[in-house]
């Protein structure tokens, strides 16, 4: 698990983390792509629409564990497969993908019991042909409110990733809840920056306007707290408020005030 406060780097250093490595994830799970109110179908889906995109890529769609309910909806190749997928996601909107997001999620539903040791099974069978665990990455799980009706629908889901390779992107909050799908996981957790790190990021975001706003810059940092995204929102905000008041301090505690207001 890799946690931290939203807004801390968390997405950006995994990011920089897979790249230097040069280890990729197998499966990259969004749970954060669409609603933050899932249903047990809608975390489901986002779980099988994903490994069944990995299996398409490793040319293995015809497993005999695959059940051919499954592939009357996906197609007869990977690259239909791949096609079926992107409708499934709804990453574009038509009455075809809408209906193929149906089809799917109804076919989930029906088999819903069986779905975690379906699971398995596929992850047994494709780990078995690469000689290797797969590594999966559970991204956005930071979002879900831990107690929330969608978390707790993710709640299964996690159990079963947990019993796996893979990596949670959590908040913070998440760390120390608790929860039995964490228990004998490790942990990392990633602080607030330290204000001088903020300044030095302010600076590099206003290049060479920075000695301009030489005086606001440290106040940005130090109401950030230590949070990255949290200092640019400020920055930007300040900015724009700025073009409306000629009292920089002013200008400066409205756009605290907004940003608070959107938070």
């Amino acid at each position: 698990m890799f946690g931290g406060q939203i807004g801390c780097g968390k997405t950006t250093l995994i990011e920089y983390a897979f790249h230097e490595s040069h280890i990729k994830p197998d499966i990259v799970f969004h749970f954060d792509s669409g609603s933050l109110n899932l249903s047990a179908i809608d975390s489901w889906s986002i779980v099988f629409a994903g490994l069944f995109n990995h299996i398409a890529s490793l040319n293995l769609i015809g497993m005999d564990e695959i059940p051919v309910e499954y592939v009357d909806i996906l197609g007869e190749t990977s690259e239909v497969w791949h096609e079926s997928l992107s409708q499934i996601r709804l990453e574009s909107f038509s009455q075809a993908t809408i209906e193929k997001n149906k089809a799917f999620n109804r076919l989930l539903e029906l088999n819903q019991e069986h779905l975690p040791n379906f699971f398995t099974s596929l992850i047994k069978k494709i780990g078995s042909q690469k000689n290797d665990p797969l590594l999966f990455f559970a991204s956005g799980v930071d979002k879900f409110e831990p107690g929330s009706s969608a978390y707790f629908e993710l709640n299964d889901i996690f159990q079963i990733l947990s019993a796996h390779k893979t990596l949670f992107e959590v908040n913070a909050v998440h760390i120390f809840s608790g929860d039995s799908w964490m228990r004998k996981m490790d942990k990392i957790v990633i602080s607030a920056s330290e204000t001088g790190q903020i300044e030095k990021m302010l600076e590099k975001r206003l290049g060479r306007y920075a000695k301009t706003y030489a005086k606001e810059i440290p106040l940005i940092a130090a109401y950030s707290g230590g949070i990255p995204r949290q200092a640019l929102r400020l920055l930007d905000s300040f900015l724009a408020v700025q073009k409306q008041m000629l009292n920089n301090y002013k200008a400066f505690f409205q756009a605290v005030e907004n940003v608070n207001r959107d938070f």
